[in-house]
């Protein structure tokens, strides 16, 4: 107890008597569910150490002889007495005291304002012993947050603050920004947060530390980007970066580049140029994800290499641009079409004279004109005994490209046997009982690089046949075989970790890719087939990715083989059918494994082939799958609303898939009644109104109408001999055949959607 009981005090705690504490304080229990969800969310980097808000009971007597003190208080506005009973206690009664006070205050603001706010304000200076005037501003702001008084934020800012101020004491920001974004994460949306907005704007903040405990959480809630983007102005602008800048840097960023919005981009540039740089150029802000971010950003805009500059000029006194690692991710992720490698390769002398091995390296892999990049490569050999793989791997394919280049440093032409050598040398045993983890992925690393550079220079040579490249690809595959033997025994790979594992599958589709690429899609099925059954056969909490490039591939090699089987007229052969199922079942496993795996272009490259080449229901069959498919994984991966164009189903079914489901009414005949209307019929009923997907009305019209009129035209000269033998099987006369087409029309003109 703060004093003995005394008549005063007994009288106003009868005030209180069976009243609950909930109904003194209503907004306690507010504030506890605040404190048990700020816990419970695990993605809020909460400080549990750190004490908010926190008032579970309320002691009638102590209230009541809080209120007696300030009554007292209040006759002769006398600030001995108050000042004389705070000589007298301890520091947790004093804590106790200015919490009561407070939540007083909360439910009276006109008593807060008149009589504890002149108290204070009164008092000159204030004792900083014994009252902590951080604390009572802390408690107070965040108490209002807390009971959401929005409106009368700003004022008790303006009034307490000043006072912290003079006292001394420092504000710890968390307790009030937790309880402020937490609200902003909730039913208020951004009310909280333009407040806090607003508070900021009037702190020192040389003084406070306030952006240090904002910024993780502005990484972490769901605000707007406009919101996001107003707070990181305001921190460029006051310069005030901590250590845990760079979540949020890297959100901003990937926003920006996400909506390719470069007005912003340059924007952040020119604030960033005008901030104070000296306390923009430290680490604490960036690290390497934020570092890329901003490269990748840069490419965007309308001139990247002066935008470039005006990066590199801000940084200029930062250590770090000293660090080859930095000049190593410049040279890999700058668009070397927008800005050129010479330029890079200036700026880097500026800050760097002489490069290290690894970073001359890194430049050598990007120079573009391929006979400078030999004569670099055959430098560094000469000089070097460690070859650097990835530019190795990049030799590999120029040589393979091109046959053979000359080079007096090398003393020999490096002809295709000669890269096999080479390859040979330097691929590397990958087994289980003999490497350490951290060996085993240096290891797949290289041997990734290694193996897709002889494959793309195989690919793309200029003189090898199809024949000897695909014997190129069986023996490269032999060889993996023989120093990875995990290649083709994946029950191995249980002993891997998941990152070991998707390096394995990574060099383990290269193959498949290639075949496809050599038009043996048997080969290629079989192999790609394999290598999914054994990423199914994984630990369930194993997930791997599969690159898109795979089933797109695998798509073009199909069309292809379509294309050949229509010349020789074997279209509905039974290999192709056997064919078409097998390359589908790959794909929709493939989608299984990993929902990115089959682009949407893919699919509708799929659909297009099947509409000229197969029975329209097999088409059906397939999207009555496919389409609830693609809906599941957008559950779990949102993406853009069907409205917009680059949604999955509106790239599937775009103008051009939408004419030819059109065109393959008309032409489609397959040995039965003749209906041309029913595939577009399909697309309007089961496609358009079921998922609204649009048509464009007009294309549309352009192509019925010129499908009539080949089929019933007058004049013989119009038409092909592949609609005079559609003519014999039509037995629908044009009245009746528009009719049909009207009623699909008539289904179409209800739809509520624009193009």
């Amino acid at each position: 107890m703060f004093l003995q009981s005394s008549i005063q005090s007994r009288v106003y705690s009868r005030q209180y008597e069976g009243v609950s504490s909930n109904e003194l304080f209503p907004w306690i229990e507010n504030t506890q569910v605040l404190v048990e969800d700020l816990h419970s969310r695990k993605d809020l980097p909460f400080n549990i150490n750190r004490e908010v808000i926190k008032l579970p009971t309320v002691d009638k007597m102590i209230l009541g002889e809080i209120k007696a003190h300030w009554g007292q208080y209040k006759q002769s506005y006398d600030q001995k007495r108050l000042l004389n009973y705070f000589s007298q206690t301890n520091t947790g009664q004093m804590t106790l005291f200015w919490l009561y006070t407070n939540r007083l205050g909360i439910s009276e603001l006109p008593f807060y304002q008149k009589v504890v706010l002149r108290f204070l304000q009164d008092i000159s200076p204030i004792p900083r012993k014994k009252m902590n005037m951080a604390f009572i501003y802390q408690n107070f702001i965040s108490s209002l947050f807390s009971y959401k008084i929005y409106h009368h934020v700003l004022y008790y800012h303006r009034q307490l603050y000043p006072l912290v101020c003079s006292n001394g004491s420092i504000i710890n920001w968390l307790p009030i920004i937790q309880i402020a974004l937490l609200n902003a994460s909730k039913e208020d949306g951004n009310k909280s947060l333009k407040v806090l907005m607003e508070l900021h704007k009037e702190l020192d903040l040389k003084r406070d530390s306030f952006y240090e405990f904002i910024i993780p959480y502005l990484s972490k809630l769901p605000i707007n980007s406009k919101s996001l983007f107003q707070w990181n102005k305001a921190l460029v602008k006051n310069g005030d970066l901590p250590s845990k800048s760079s979540p949020h840097f890297t959100k901003v960023l990937s926003l920006l580049y996400k909506h390719k919005n470069i007005q912003a981009v340059e924007k952040l540039m020119s604030v960033m140029a005008n901030a104070n740089v000296s306390r923009l150029v430290s680490n604490r802000w960036m690290d390497t994800q934020t570092f890329v971010m901003f490269i990748k950003c840069i490419n965007l805009t309308h001139e990247p290499q002066k935008t470039l500059d005006k990066f590199l000029n801000i940084l200029k006194t930062d250590p770090n641009l000293k660090s080859a690692n930095r000049w190593i991710l410049l040279m890999k992720y700058t668009d070397k079409e927008k800005i050129s490698f010479d330029y890079l390769k200036r700026k880097r002398e500026l800050h760097i004279s002489v490069a290290p091995l690894k970073l001359q390296f890194e430049e050598c892999l990007h120079i573009k004109e391929e006979g400078e990049f030999i004569k670099s490569f055959a430098k560094l050999v000469d000089y070097n005994e460690i070859i650097h793989i990835p530019v190795l791997s990049k030799f590999i394919e120029v040589m393979l490209k091109h046959d053979s280049y000359s080079s007096p440093s090398l003393k020999n032409d490096f002809l295709f046997n000669e890269s096999l050598k080479l390859l040979r040398t330097h691929i590397k045993i990958v087994d289980t009982r003999n490497l350490r983890a951290s060996q085993r992925v240096s290891r797949l690393i290289d041997n990734h690089f290694l193996i897709k550079g002889f494959i793309t220079g195989v690919l793309e040579s200029e003189t090898l046949t199809f024949i000897t490249k695909m014997k190129l690809v069986e023996k490269v595959f032999r060889i993996t075989c023989k120093v990875m033997p995990i290649i083709s025994n994946f029950k191995e790979l249980i002993k891997f970790t998941s990152y070991e594992t998707q390096l394995v599958v990574n060099i383990s589709l290269l193959f498949p890719y290639a075949m496809f690429k050599l038009n043996h899609l048997e080969q290629g099925l079989t192999h790609l087939k394999i290598i999914l059954a054994h990423i199914q056969g994984l630990p369930h909490d194993r997930s791997v990715s599969i690159s898109p490039s795979i089933t797109q591939a695998l798509m073009e090699c199909l069309s292809k083989f379509w294309t050949h089987m229509d010349k020789i007229e074997q279209r509905s052969s039974q290999k192709m059918a056997i064919y078409q199922i097998n390359a589908i079942k790959v794909m929709f496993t493939a989608l299984k494994v990993d929902q990115k795996s089959v682009k949407p272009e893919t699919w509708r490259s799929l659909i297009l082939c099947m509409l000229y080449n197969r029975p329209l229901e097999e088409v059906k069959t397939l999207l009555k799958w496919l389409i609830p498919q693609i809906q599941r994984t957008d559950v779990q991966h949102p993406v853009l609303e069907i409205r917009n164009c680059n949604h999955p189903l509106r790239v599937i079914f775009n103008e051009k898939t939408i004419s030819a489901f059109i065109r393959r009414g008309f032409k489609g005949y397959e040995d039965q009644e003749y209906k041309p209307w029913l595939p577009f019929q399909f697309l309007v009923e089961d496609i358009s109104i079921k998922y609204g997907v649009p048509i464009n009305k007009a294309k549309a019209k352009k192509d019925v109408k010129l499908g009539l009129q080949k089929l019933f035209s007058l004049d013989e000269g119009q038409v092909n001999n592949r609609w005079k033998t559609l003519r014999t099987y039509n037995l629908v006369g044009f009245e009746e055949m528009l009719t049909h087409y009207n009623n699909v029309w008539d289904k179409i003109d209800t739809l509520a959607y624009n193009t």
